[in-house]
């Protein structure tokens, strides 16, 4: 349930303004070209950060659903694949947030994995793609999550009781996503695996941030 509010606040404001951009020149430029010219004009404030990246989300989010009009077996795998995607992104952000007991820094990180995540999810729509050559495999993940629980423990002192129970229950959400993820890939392509565990991995190492 938390992933679940946080993947709604890591969204835009509406409406927002995107100084004149349209739709197809934000996903021209790129989350991190849009990033840079948005907060040129908006300022650099968590607000202003955060709205960037939603915004982008946002608009790839659009793409992405008018891709899912055509209703394949193919396209509804990857929707499901595509809804994880997403809430794995925001469970570990929701994780790493419990475990430092919070902070505005969350915000932007959100919305950025958000943004990240629609375009993962558009990657699995495209046609396909040559076989790439540094394929991530869900164990380079699983490393990375194995190692919540000392951090846990390494940070038991600078939460409340409350914080612990929370960063303990957001761990739990967290593995049963990842768990999810592995099954719904089970039978997609080497490179489709790859770019979700790619996604996966970077969202992982959010939890560097934690570390005491």
């Amino acid at each position: 349930m938390v992933a679940l509010i946080l993947s709604a606040l890591f969204q835009a404001q509406i409406p927002a303004d995107t100084y004149g951009k349209t739709e197809s020149q934000i996903l021209a430029m790129g989350p991190q070209k849009w990033y840079d010219f948005f907060t040129a004009k908006a300022g650099e404030s968590t607000y202003a950060m955060s709205n960037a990246y939603g915004i982008y989300g946002d608009v790839a989010a659009k793409r992405n659903d008018r891709l899912f009009a055509v209703n394949t077996s193919h396209t509804r795998q990857i929707k499901k694949v595509g809804k994880a995607v997403v809430e794995f992104g925001s469970d570990m952000v929701a994780l790493g947030s419990a475990i430092t007991g919070g902070g505005t820094m969350w915000g932007p990180i959100g919305s950025s994995s958000y943004a990240e995540a629609q375009d993962v999810i558009y990657s699995l729509l495209r046609p396909p793609k040559p076989k790439g050559h540094n394929i991530v495999r869900a164990s380079e993940v699983q490393k990375l999550l194995q190692s919540v629980p000392g951090l846990l423990k390494s940070n038991r002192d600078l939460l409340t009781p409350e914080q612990q129970k929370q960063s303990e229950s957001d761990y739990k959400d967290t593995l049963k996503t990842f768990d999810k993820l592995c099954q719904l890939l089970s039978t997609m392509s080497p490179n489709d695996k790859s770019a979700v565990f790619g996604f996966c991995r970077e969202k992982a190492k959010l939890l560097d941030i934690a570390a005491p």
